[in-house]
């Protein structure tokens, strides 16, 4: 068993791939944003992972190089499927971590970084590279430059097909593509196969 000092960053991914019971995530851009999304609410971990903008959106360069170490040392894998997981070693590894949290306070922190991240890997675990794209583009786009993606993706055509899975509602398509939520609604009542109020 390895003893070491708490690691922020493998904390982190750590974190993300064990929660909803464990739950692989499909590829490293759609982790990356997660991880983006997840830790906007924390500044000390936000700080720490140092998101800057990049050709896909905002990247984190310490989370990359902790993920990529983890995969070394078989805490997570590239299950078949080509998605990330945390493997049982990572799982061990992160309850020593998670048991580093001494003090209330932490602890209290631990908890809500929990529940975020859950929230989070539940509302976009399924998205699409395009989608989780067109989603961040759109709600961050300070983080737009210096993407390869950005001027090509159809965001109206995205955030319709969205729509159709119960991925967004009308009231986040008129957020992200700053319209009223009547421009929005009659985007779709035209556009959709079948609308729903939500």
């Amino acid at each position: 068993m390895r003893e070491e000092e708490f690691d922020p960053l493998s904390f982190i991914v750590l974190e993300i791939l064990r929660s909803r019971d464990n739950e692989p995530i499909k590829q490293k851009i759609l982790f990356q944003k997660i991880a983006f999304l997840s830790l906007l609410n924390f500044e000390k971990w936000f700080q720490i992972a140092d998101f800057k903008a990049h050709r896909f959106g905002p990247y984190s360069a310490p989370l990359d190089t902790s993920s990529a170490q983890l995969l070394e040392l078989r805490d997570i894998v590239i299950n078949p499927k080509g998605e990330l997981e945390i493997t049982e070693d990572g799982r061990e590894y992160s309850d020593r971590l998670h048991a580093q949290f001494e003090d209330e306070e932490s602890k209290k922190m631990d908890k809500e970084l929990e529940k975020i991240i859950s929230n989070v890997k539940e509302d976009f675990n399924d998205f699409t590279t395009n989608e989780i794209l067109a989603f961040i583009y759109k709600s961050f786009p300070r983080y737009i430059e210096p993407s390869i993606k950005a001027e090509e993706l159809e965001y109206e055509k995205l955030f319709l097909k969205m729509y159709e899975e119960g991925k967004i509602g009308v009231s986040k398509i008129a957020e992200l593509m700053e319209w009223t939520y009547d421009r929005a609604y009659d985007f779709i009542k035209q556009n959709a196969k079948k609308v729903v109020l939500r």
